[in-house]
């Protein structure tokens, strides 16, 4: 017997608001954390958590509109985590800033 279907997201740097991650709490909290830890998602839709409430990314509109387009298919998000923790490059001011791009399992739903 086949189990529901399944689907793992792994967001890259377009799925994500690449100037947040200049913000120092946020630098900090992304210096804590490794690869595979836990994230929850924000009411809001668009803000990612660590385990210990520190909001550590945002998703982008593009990616939000993504998302809400699979729970109208009959996803339901399962399981969000850190996939990986990568230096970007700011064009602007030419800084490289810690981000991190999470990894998103969702499941189909009765």
């Amino acid at each position: 017997m086949l189990g529901l279907p399944k689907l793992s997201l792994h967001l890259t740097h377009k799925d994500v608001y690449l100037s947040y991650f200049k913000s120092t709490s946020v630098a900090a909290a992304i210096d804590l954390m490794l690869a595979g830890e836990k994230l929850s998602l924000e009411e809001d839709g668009s803000t990612l958590t660590n385990a210990k409430g520190k909001k550590v990314v945002t998703l982008s509109k593009e990616f939000q509109k993504r998302i809400k387009q699979q729970i109208r298919a009959g996803y339901q998000i399962k399981d969000m985590e850190a996939n990986f923790i990568v230096y970007w490059k700011d064009p602007e001011d030419t800084k490289e800033y810690k981000i991190l791009l999470p990894k998103l399992m969702l499941s189909k739903h009765h």
